[in-house]
């Protein structure tokens, strides 16, 4: 009997705890809402306010623009033909007592579905790190809603000129792929990325390229795609998403005017010699013509044949042939290049003047192909000596000139480079090797080379330039 009593009494008094704690619960929750600190059930989303019951766009119909007020989307329907991805001007209709958290002039960025303010030159604030760009939050005072873009092209990716046809040479003439207008280019939120597609036609292979950033319509630019081979290509352009043009345009490459920029070679392993130009196909006679200015030797190469992309190709050095700075024409379909450089070295190691400026970019005074060269005493001189690594490896880099007429008269000239020579690309003088030619040295006619020392304590020697040096 008494332990029958004890048992009714538990269960009566759980049960009233668990009543308790009800009531406690529903308690902090009512005053949660009342301080607007929670967030509502999706179900009751659309009933709830704040609200944006509608949002206008400049030059986006009314009805292209839906809320799902469950989802918090704001879902726009970019029409095909849209002028911009990017739109100031954009009106939000609310419940009442609703605002932006953030009140600014909205714009929004249809590509990357982000909104921002669209007042120019607003200074950043530490406030603006605190929020996403791709949430529009909106309140009463009471809760907050957060909205986010969802984008919707109106139809299939197309272009509005389908089966136009562009010309192009290899030789970067021709038309320029340029205002390429595509209906429904804008898509899904937060993707920009485009690649073209260049087919060719009788072999089927193809090449692909990055179209860069979000294209609004009528200003795809994809220039001259000259790199192609000669032949006839469709043009597509498919997105990351999958999508992809339903029609085409038509590309012709055609082969250019031939360009010869110069050759380069090793007496050391298999002696080759690496000729290099643009739009020397085969099928044509390909000559090079070889000379040394100061010591008269000649040689010729013929019987060429470039790569399938017309650009290089690689002999064996003529038996005989010393290292040294030539000079050389190639002789391409009957017409004749313009004067270009042969440099051959010994190895891998030995140095080359590379070229000599007064302003460490723009005038350059050597390379050239005819004598003098003329240099001042006391005027400081830029160059950019090779090969980079081994001379930074070594130490005593310098420029070596001795009188032609008085081989005994000699000077050596220290080449003083930047702490950080070669890291990157050169943009300032101060990234330059420069050398100043001291009073010391007599004026006159001079052979002229570099010289260092390398990591092995091997003096390694250049070879004379192909012309005289005037010390003034």
């Amino acid at each position: 009997m008494t332990a029958h009593f004890y048992t009714r009494f538990s269960l009566r008094a759980i049960s009233i705890s668990l009543v308790m704690a009800l009531l406690t619960l529903l308690l902090i929750d009512a005053s949660c809402r009342r301080k607007g600190e929670i967030v509502e059930p999706a179900v009751l989303a659309d009933t709830l306010a704040p609200k944006i019951t509608k949002m206008h766009i400049p030059g986006i119909p009314p009805e292209n623009i839906r809320i799902d007020q469950v989802k918090r989307l704001l879902i726009v329907t970019v029409p095909k033909d849209y002028p911009t991805s990017y739109r100031d001007g954009v009106k939000l209709t609310m419940t009442p007592g609703a605002k932006q958290l953030r009140e600014f002039p909205l714009q929004v960025d249809l590509c990357r579905g982000t909104f921002s303010d669209s007042r120019p030159m607003t200074p950043i604030t530490t406030e603006d790190f605190m929020y996403d760009p791709k949430e529009l939050i909106i309140t009463d005072g009471k809760r907050q809603k957060a909205y986010r873009l969802k984008i919707k092209p109106e139809g299939e990716m197309a272009f509005m000129q389908p089966g136009k046809r562009y010309t192009v040479g290899t030789d970067e003439t021709g038309d320029i792929l340029e205002n390429i207008a595509v209906f429904n280019y804008i898509d899904s939120l937060g993707d920009n990325r485009g690649t073209v597609i260049f087919r060719n036609i009788a072999t089927g292979e193809e090449f692909k390229g990055e179209i860069g950033g979000c294209q609004s319509f009528g200003h795809i630019y994809l220039g001259r795609p000259y790199h192609l081979l000669p032949g006839e290509y469709s043009l597509k352009i498919r997105k990351s998403t999958g999508r992809q043009t339903v029609n085409e345009l038509f590309v012709t490459v055609v082969p250019g005017k031939f360009v010869y920029y110069g050759a380069f070679g090793k007496l050391s392993g298999d002696r080759q010699l690496r000729i290099s130009g643009s739009s020397l196909f085969n099928g044509k006679q390909a000559v090079l013509d070889v000379w040394h200015n100061r010591t008269g030797v000649r040689f010729q190469i013929t019987d060429l044949s470039f790569d399938r992309r017309g650009n290089v190709t690689s002999v064996t050095i003529p038996p005989n042939v010393a290292s040294g700075i030539y000079y050389s024409t190639l002789t391409y379909d009957n017409r004749k290049s313009g004067i270009a450089p042969v440099t051959i070295l010994n190895d891998d190691n030995q140095p080359t003047t590379g070229y000599i400026s007064t302003d460490f970019a723009n005038i350059r005074l050597y390379p050239k192909n005819s004598s003098p060269v003329v240099l001042h005493k006391g005027q400081l001189y830029y160059n950019w000596p090779s090969p980079t690594e081994a001379i930074k490896a070594g130490r005593n880099l310098e420029v070596h000139i001795q009188s032609i007429k008085s081989p005994s008269l000699a000077y050596s000239i220290p080449i003083k480079l930047p702490k950080y020579w070669a890291d990157s690309p050169p943009w300032a003088a101060s990234d330059y090797p420069t050398f100043t030619i001291p009073d010391s040295v007599l004026p006159g006619t001079y052979l002229y080379r570099v010289q260092y020392i390398d990591k092995e304590g091997i003096k390694q020697i250049g070879d004379w330039i192909e012309v005289d040096v005037e010390i003034q």
